[in-house]
């Protein structure tokens, strides 16, 4: 059950990074990730750029592998578990990505999965929040093997397919525990159908992920047809989540955010915070203060986020398993 917080500054390139996630990429370094174990975090997940890394890309920056290597060398020599996640959104560097894995993405997880063949407290996310306009059995299947999909900007794209991302990822004999991202920004892995990994297929070193479970309506029934009724039988975990007052915001996120966290725990599934390095979220600040939901009301301003709740499961968590 991974306690988990994301970090955002290594998105991009360094060039590419704007705004808050170019700050996050200046700041980053050891004292971050040592303030991040200090609120009891054992995972560190850094999303990075497939624009960057496919060298057929536009941005490709040859110097962007190392740079994320040794973030991740960071992380691990200070005793985190890391989860590298492959983005292909706005923040990666380019806005016109395919919703679903292409073959940009195949070629990035062939420069970027041998990096850390030797190292098994590395585990792989195939791509982030990969996007269906309906999720439906057609959807499934293509998320699965590939077929026609759409652009951010409704072009037309073909994807590869998640299966063909582990069977690429295992040709390079890569063996780390291989990430596997539901459909949609508030993700369900309802039906979806099953991944095989060919270099385990009795023992698969896959988990099945979902983004910002519903907070809304009949929640236990809706955290069940999700993710709930898959974890019953394989890994899962939430890679990634906040619940402000400005993100798909009701007045009962505060006592619903904490029976969110209940859930997981009783379901032993694993949580990432979004994000340890992005004012106004899970922190208020670049000093990693907890945001709060005191005086939480919803509104385009902001008034309040998990951070407080999240750090204090953290620190319950780390409790319980002597860690």
């Amino acid at each position: 059950m991974p306690r988990g917080l994301q970090i955002v500054g290594l998105v991009a390139p360094q060039e590419r990074l704007k705004g808050d996630y170019a700050k996050a990429g200046r700041r980053f370094g050891a004292a971050e990730l040592r303030a991040a174990r200090a609120r009891h975090a054992d995972t560190i997940r850094f999303q990075v750029s497939q624009f960057g890394l496919d060298p057929q890309d536009p941005i490709y920056a040859p110097d962007y592998l190392n740079e994320v290597e040794k973030a991740v060398q960071m992380a691990r020599g200070l005793g985190f578990t890391v989860i590298v996640s492959l983005q292909a959104e706005r923040h990666a560097g380019r806005n016109d990505r395919c919703l679903l894995p292409d073959a940009g993405a195949e070629r990035a997880w062939s420069r970027l999965a041998p990096a850390f063949t030797d190292d098994h407290g590395v585990m792989l996310q195939l791509y982030n929040e990969p996007v269906a306009k309906t999720v439906d059995s057609a959807a499934w299947r293509t998320w699965l093997s590939g077929g026609p999909a759409r652009t951010a900007k409704r072009g037309q794209c073909t994807s590869v397919g998640m299966q063909r991302l582990v069977d690429r990822i295992r040709s390079q004999h890569v063996g780390n525990v291989l990430i596997v991202s539901g459909l949609g920004v508030k993700t369900t892995l309802a039906n979806a159908p099953q991944v095989n990994d060919p270099a385990e297929p009795r023992d698969p070193q896959l988990v099945y992920a979902v983004h910002y479970p519903l907070l809304t309506g009949s929640l236990t029934a809706a955290w069940k047809r999700d993710f709930g009724d898959l974890a019953a039988s394989e890994p899962v975990m939430v890679t990634e989540w906040n619940a402000s007052s400005g993100w798909q915001c009701n007045p009962n996120v505060p006592a619903h955010a904490q029976l969110l966290l209940d859930y997981l725990s009783a379901h032993h599934i694993g949580i990432v915070g979004f994000a340890f390095d992005h004012p106004n979220t899970i922190v208020k600040n670049w000093k990693h203060v907890p945001t709060t939901y005191d005086h939480f009301h919803c509104g385009r301003q902001y008034h309040g986020g998990p951070g407080e709740l999240l750090f204090r499961y953290f620190a319950h968590a780390a409790a319980a398993s002597g860690g």
